[in-house]
């Protein structure tokens, strides 16, 4: 018979079962059916929490009871418990994020947009990345440097305007399925006379190298991940409307140039 890993008892800890449930449920999967002797000498593990483990899965439906003297205990289909488990998880998700929008909703008007926030490093600005471009319900415009943009991925499939300027020859519009969407490019290698009348444009580039990006979206917020060549990656956030404002007009005026740079 098959062990029982670590690996399942931690996936259906994580699930919502407890170690003992978990363990309890994975020995009636791999026995078929037993009583709670069986259960306990194979897992080594003490009578009451045993007993109590078999009665909780039992209370939930994750355990039938398919004999009463002695009482032998089958498991339900592994199935019908995951989805069980997985439709709780989907609840409590629904109804934190409802009592978490209503104390968002509770701070005094003004509070946020009030600020600049600074973030340091890159997991906290991917989080803030994949929240803000996850909350777009219109328009998102950004500026991206060349190579993968894998944070694009929460665009896929909304139904929302997408203006994007690459310093690259890549199409993300492509890569991502981004139905409603524009994109317009900066490229260093090509049009070195535009550069040479239009020095602007290279001030975009220096303003976007390296690890650099930017998106506005739906002119209510923006971040700015700023150049940086070395490990620590710094951004900056606001939903100033001022800021924003201010961002949303670099834009424009990139947005115009790069549109002469592709020929359009």
């Amino acid at each position: 018979m098959e062990p029982i890993s670590g690996r399942l008892v931690e996936s259906l800890r994580t699930l919502g079962l407890t170690d003992y449930e978990a363990r309890v449920y994975s020995t009636l999967v791999a026995l078929g059916q037993a009583d709670a002797r069986q259960v306990y000498e194979y897992l080594g593990a003490s009578k009451p929490n045993v007993y109590e483990s078999l009665k909780s899965l039992t209370a939930r439906g994750f355990v039938l009871t398919v004999s009463a003297k002695p009482a032998v205990y089958k498991a339900a289909p592994y199935e019908l418990v995951l989805r069980r488990l997985m439709d709780s998880h989907k609840e409590a998700e629904a109804a934190a994020r409802e009592a978490l929008l209503a104390l968002e909703r509770s701070h005094a008007e003004g509070d946020e947009t009030a600020v600049m926030w600074t973030l340091f490093g890159d997991r906290n600005i991917s989080n803030k990345m994949e929240v803000l471009l996850s909350s777009a319900e219109t328009v998102v415009r950004g500026i991206v440097p060349a190579g993968d943009h894998p944070i694009l991925e929460h665009l896929r499939g909304k139904d929302v305007k997408v203006d994007l300027i690459v310093l690259g020859e890549e199409n993300p519009a492509v890569t991502f399925g981004l139905a409603d969407a524009q994109v317009r490019h900066v490229m260093r290698n090509h049009g070195s006379r535009l550069f040479e009348r239009d020095p602007e444009l290279e001030e975009i580039h220096s303003m976007l190298t390296g690890n650099a990006i930017m998106f506005i979206v739906d002119d209510r917020e923006f971040i700015y991940v700023l150049p940086s060549e070395g490990r620590q990656i710094t951004g900056i956030t606001s939903a100033n409307p001022s800021i924003v404002r201010m961002a949303s007009l670099f834009f424009k005026v990139a947005w115009g140039k790069s549109g002469l740079l592709a020929g359009k």
